[in-house]
């Protein structure tokens, strides 16, 4: 039910983290399949390369509302529940960039797919530094107000990896953690595209 509690590559590290590749949401949008009907992977947006751009805005726009939702919300268990639509939102983009950047044919999906990934790590990351989620999250467990064991499980770990990503920290100290954060991210990326031309230029 609560996917953003174990949702990513670095589960536990971040509260908004996505497996690049091979998570479920990635698996499950492979076997939907691609045709020129229904688009990429399924989803009617991704019909050209350039949809990816249109595929993170809409994304971005209701992640926002979302983000808006629960700052009107009182604790309770819908905050959890709202964080995970997000979660997903999210994650259906980064899992369908990655997918694609990796394996399609076409050099201009990829390019527009590693455009998407890279735009929608970034919006990821203000996520993650996010106060008001971390603080409706907190108050949330804090308050004890939810319904199940469950979702009481999945605050504590929000509440957790949130702090783990140093959005507790004083200013400096916060900064200094994101910029961190920010060039693991890059790091990451562009070892992942060294990695994919060396198998091209061996299999060659």
């Amino acid at each position: 039910m609560y996917r953003i509690a174990n949702i990513g590559r670095y589960a536990g590290v971040l509260p908004f983290s996505c497996r690049t590749l091979f998570s479920d949401s990635a698996l499950a949008i492979l076997a939907a399949g691609n045709s020129e009907e229904t688009g990429l992977y399924g989803f009617k947006v991704l019909k050209t390369a350039k949809g990816f751009r249109r595929f993170v805005d809409e994304a971005i726009e209701r992640v926002g509302d979302l983000v808006s939702r629960i700052s009107v919300l009182p604790p309770s268990e819908e905050i959890i529940k709202v964080m995970d639509d997000i979660s997903n939102t999210v994650c259906s983009v980064i899992d369908s960039a990655e997918l694609c950047r990796n394996t399609h044919p076409d050099r201009d999906f990829v390019e527009e797919a590693n455009k998407a990934s890279m735009r929608m790590s970034e919006y990821m990351h203000h996520l993650n530094t996010n106060l008001s989620l971390y603080n409706a999250v907190l108050i949330t467990e804090k308050e004890g107000s939810m319904q199940s064991e469950e979702a009481q499980r999945v605050a504590h770990s929000l509440r957790i990896d949130f702090e783990k990503g140093g959005i507790h920290l004083p200013i400096e100290k916060l900064e200094r953690v994101n910029q961190l954060i920010m060039e693991i991210a890059q790091l990451g990326k562009l070892y992942d595209l060294i990695y994919n031309l060396f198998l091209k230029m061996v299999s060659c």
